[in-house]
Protein backbone atom coordinates (compact mmCIF):
# COMPACT_ATOMS: atom_id res chain seq x y z
CA UNK A 1 0.00 0.00 0.00
CA UNK A 2 2.90 2.39 0.70
CA UNK A 3 4.04 2.23 -2.92
CA UNK A 4 0.55 3.01 -4.21
CA UNK A 5 0.18 5.77 -1.62
CA UNK A 6 3.44 7.45 -2.74
CA UNK A 7 2.69 6.97 -6.46
CA UNK A 8 -0.70 8.66 -6.16
CA UNK A 9 0.87 11.45 -4.07
CA UNK A 10 3.41 12.01 -6.86
CA UNK A 11 0.66 12.08 -9.51
CA UNK A 12 -1.34 14.63 -7.51
CA UNK A 13 1.76 16.75 -6.88
CA UNK A 14 2.46 16.88 -10.63
CA UNK A 15 -1.20 17.68 -11.38
CA UNK A 16 -1.13 20.56 -8.87
CA UNK A 17 2.11 21.86 -10.42
CA UNK A 18 0.56 21.74 -13.90
CA UNK A 19 -2.65 23.43 -12.71
CA UNK A 20 -0.79 26.27 -11.01
CA UNK A 21 1.58 26.71 -13.96
CA UNK A 22 -1.38 27.11 -16.30
CA UNK A 23 -2.97 29.83 -14.16
CA UNK A 24 -5.01 27.84 -11.64
CA UNK A 25 -5.60 29.52 -8.30
CA UNK A 26 -6.59 26.66 -5.99
CA UNK A 27 -3.63 25.99 -3.71
CA UNK A 28 -5.00 23.12 -1.60
CA UNK A 29 -6.45 19.83 -2.79
CA UNK A 30 -7.59 16.84 -0.82
CA UNK A 31 -8.28 13.60 -2.67
CA UNK A 32 -9.58 10.38 -1.22
CA UNK A 33 -10.31 6.86 -2.35
CA UNK A 34 -13.95 5.98 -1.81
CA UNK A 35 -15.07 2.63 -0.34
CA UNK A 36 -15.98 1.60 -3.91
CA UNK A 37 -12.46 2.39 -5.18
CA UNK A 38 -13.22 5.70 -6.89
CA UNK A 39 -11.23 8.88 -6.40
CA UNK A 40 -12.83 12.12 -5.20
CA UNK A 41 -11.06 15.50 -5.29
CA UNK A 42 -11.98 18.38 -2.98
CA UNK A 43 -10.66 21.89 -3.56
CA UNK A 44 -9.78 24.16 -0.63
CA UNK A 45 -10.78 21.53 1.95
CA UNK A 46 -9.73 22.83 5.37
CA UNK A 47 -10.63 19.86 7.58
CA UNK A 48 -8.22 17.21 8.80
CA UNK A 49 -7.58 14.68 6.02
CA UNK A 50 -7.99 11.81 8.49
CA UNK A 51 -11.56 12.91 9.26
CA UNK A 52 -12.60 11.81 5.76
CA UNK A 53 -12.13 8.21 6.90
CA UNK A 54 -14.94 8.68 9.40
CA UNK A 55 -17.22 11.05 7.51
CA UNK A 56 -16.94 9.63 3.98
CA UNK A 57 -15.47 6.15 4.43
CA UNK A 58 -12.20 7.08 2.73
CA UNK A 59 -9.66 4.27 2.47
CA UNK A 60 -6.72 6.51 1.51
CA UNK A 61 -6.44 10.31 1.71
CA UNK A 62 -3.99 12.66 -0.01
CA UNK A 63 -3.48 16.36 0.63
CA UNK A 64 -1.56 18.54 -1.82
CA UNK A 65 -0.88 22.18 -1.01
CA UNK A 66 1.34 25.07 -1.81
CA UNK A 67 3.55 26.23 1.06
CA UNK A 68 5.50 29.26 -0.09
CA UNK A 69 7.67 28.25 -3.02
CA UNK A 70 7.13 24.51 -2.44
CA UNK A 71 4.39 22.00 -3.19
CA UNK A 72 3.79 19.36 -0.54
CA UNK A 73 1.85 16.12 -1.08
CA UNK A 74 0.96 13.92 1.88
CA UNK A 75 -0.72 10.54 1.78
CA UNK A 76 -2.50 8.76 4.63
CA UNK A 77 -3.82 5.18 4.77
CA UNK A 78 -4.34 3.57 8.14
CA UNK A 79 -0.93 3.45 9.82
CA UNK A 80 0.95 4.30 6.59
CA UNK A 81 1.83 7.79 5.47
CA UNK A 82 4.12 9.54 2.99
CA UNK A 83 5.25 13.09 2.25
CA UNK A 84 6.67 14.38 -1.03
CA UNK A 85 7.90 17.89 -1.79
CA UNK A 86 8.83 19.72 -4.95
CA UNK A 87 9.24 23.26 -6.25
CA UNK A 88 6.07 25.19 -6.97
CA UNK A 89 5.78 26.86 -10.36
CA UNK A 90 6.27 30.58 -10.47
CA UNK A 91 3.03 32.51 -10.51
CA UNK A 92 2.32 34.77 -13.51
CA UNK A 93 3.00 37.85 -11.35
CA UNK A 94 6.43 36.56 -10.35
CA UNK A 95 7.18 35.68 -13.97
CA UNK A 96 6.48 39.30 -14.93
CA UNK A 97 8.63 40.64 -12.12
CA UNK A 98 11.53 38.44 -13.19
CA UNK A 99 11.68 40.02 -16.64
CA UNK A 100 14.18 42.75 -17.33
CA UNK A 101 12.71 46.20 -17.79
CA UNK A 102 12.76 47.26 -21.48
CA UNK A 103 14.26 50.62 -20.53
CA UNK A 104 16.75 52.21 -18.16
CA UNK A 105 16.21 55.40 -16.21
CA UNK A 106 19.33 57.52 -15.77
CA UNK A 107 19.00 60.67 -13.66
CA UNK A 108 19.43 63.76 -15.79
CA UNK A 109 19.58 61.71 -19.02
CA UNK A 110 15.99 60.47 -19.36
CA UNK A 111 14.99 57.06 -20.64
CA UNK A 112 16.97 54.75 -22.88
CA UNK A 113 16.35 51.26 -24.18
CA UNK A 114 18.03 48.40 -22.33
CA UNK A 115 20.33 45.98 -24.19
CA UNK A 116 17.65 43.28 -24.34
CA UNK A 117 15.07 45.73 -25.72
CA UNK A 118 17.48 46.87 -28.42
CA UNK A 119 18.12 43.25 -29.45
CA UNK A 120 14.38 42.65 -29.82
CA UNK A 121 13.71 45.79 -31.87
Amino acid sequence: MKNTLALRAQELLEAMRDALASGGSVETWVAYETPEGGLTLLEDYTGAPESLRWTRGARCVWRVRRLGGRLVAEGFAGESCCRLEGPAPRTPALQLLAREAPYLVRPGQGLELSASAMENS
